[in-house]
């Protein structure tokens, strides 16, 4: 009698239920695989726009770099610096001197 008293499923019925449980595994697996797709899609293009800026502000401070050595090698000139120390400072060069030594 425990035998009647239990539901029985049709084996269509079952098919069916087997069909959908696959199906939403299959559908699952795609929706995790299009998430990570996009996430990774989504992530290479904001490195790419960090990298470009970063390309950028580099290229800026080596011109200003370039800017700065000249600005330098200027500096470093010794006309320059004769020129400084005489009009600033009113140093000038002291006269030769030569020494004989007998």
């Amino acid at each position: 009698m425990s035998h009647l008293n239990k539901a029985v499923v049709p084996r269509n019925q079952r098919a069916n239920l087997k069909f959908g449980v696959n199906a939403m595994i299959v559908l699952g697996l795609f929706g995790i695989y299009c998430f990570v797709n996009v996430w990774q899609n989504v992530s290479i293009s904001y490195l790419n726009r960090q990298n470009e800026n970063l390309r950028s502000e580099l290229k800026a401070l080596e011109r200003e770099c370039d800017i700065l050595m000249l600005e330098i090698e200027a500096l470093k000139d010794p006309e320059r610096i004769r020129r400084v120390l005489s009009e600033k400072i009113k140093i000038v060069p002291a006269e030769k001197i030569n020494i004989k030594v007998d």
